[in-house]
């Protein structure tokens, strides 16, 4: 099951076996390189956990958890997350934790089996039940090399919501008997039955009560933004930014310049000038004073990129953006 997606970790890779549980993990190395191993297990049949994004804020978690004298066997934030998860418990430790994740977390006390996903679904994670089996994968190829698996069918039933709306909403992963764990949610699995729970959804306002003042509230939300974007630089790798010249991500880089100095802005450049917005991600990258990097993105381009994303694309998507996104990535 790891060799379809070792592409998605080049640097590093582990297997846990015991009389419960298989995990394998291959690893993109981003935040302590040298630690940060998986699986993450504590002795046979105990407590372990697959881990797949990253934990935002999770060096301000790491020293509460060392001065309520919890030890921590390394810088990473998933050292961080199985801690918090043998301490408190998966329901808690979601309501915690801010960040973009998918795990897998087997409880050594109840041998019960916990998967999660992140409160907007930004990490994929498929699942199914065969035989009183669960499986599990962040893509379809990997499920579907499993054993119980690798018989699943094209589901006829997801073309039409395919075709109406060009990619599959919800837990349609356009296979039988695999589903997609839907966003901001967790699964409990345990003696071959299944319990899918929903720990969150958005709140107008978050609960917070805003200010009245407008520019009070300009500024609240600029504080917000800022600390948003602080908190996705931290790395051990170099960290670039996606700039079209456009609001959104002229904003992103103009806080990421803020927060850092060594950052890379990256664009795309289209053949047809009528596509090309590399001028406003000039002035806006020479404005910042960041170093900015443009990817050529031609007719030949097009062919190749497209070939490739089709080999990588688990799900259908009839999103064409995709193709210059993985030129730049």
């Amino acid at each position: 099951m790891l060799a379809p997606i070792r592409h998605r970790g080049p640097d590093g890779e582990g297997v846990h076996v015991d009389a419960g549980v298989a995990l394998g993990f291959v690893r993109l190395a981003i935040i302590d390189l040298k630690g940060g191993a998986q699986p993450r297990c504590e002795g046979p049949a105990g407590d372990a956990l697959v881990f797949n994004g990253e934990i935002y804020g999770y060096r301000e978690l790491a020293a509460t958890l060392r001065r309520n004298g919890v030890p921590l066997r390394d810088q990473s934030d998933t050292e961080v997350l199985f801690q918090l998860l043998k301490r408190d418990g998966l329901e808690a430790t979601l309501a915690r934790v801010d960040g973009m994740f998918a795990l897998a977390f087997r409880d050594g006390a109840s041998n019960r089996l916990f998967l999660a996903r992140d409160r907007f679904g930004e990490k994929p994670l498929f699942y199914g039940v065969r035989n009183g089996v669960l499986a599990f994968a962040s893509e379809v190829r990997a499920l579907r090399r499993h054993p119980l698996f690798r018989d699943c069918s094209l589901d006829r039933n997801t073309i039409a919501r395919y075709l109406t709306l060009q990619y599959l909403p919800g837990e349609d992963s356009g296979y039988e008997d695999i589903r997609k764990l839907p966003a901001g949610h967790f699964l409990e699995f345990g003696d071959g039955q299944l319990l899918l729970t929903r720990y969150w959804r958005p709140r107008p306002g978050g609960g917070t009560q805003l200010p009245e003042n407008p520019a009070e509230r300009i500024s609240h939300l600029e504080s917000l933004f800022s600390d948003s974007v602080r908190d996705r630089l931290i790395a051990d790798v170099p960290v670039g930014v996606f700039l079209s010249g456009g609001l959104d991500s002229s904003l992103v880089a103009a806080f990421a310049a803020k927060h850092m100095s060594a950052v890379t802005a990256f664009s795309v450049r289209m053949s047809d000038e009528s596509f090309d917005e590399t001028p406003f991600a000039r002035a806006t990258a020479a404005h910042l004073g960041l170093p900015h990097e443009l990817v050529e993105f031609g007719r030949d381009d097009l062919l190749r990129a497209f070939d490739r994303v089709l080999q990588h694309l688990d799900e259908p998507m009839a999103d064409a953006s995709l193709l210059p996104t993985y030129l730049v990535c």
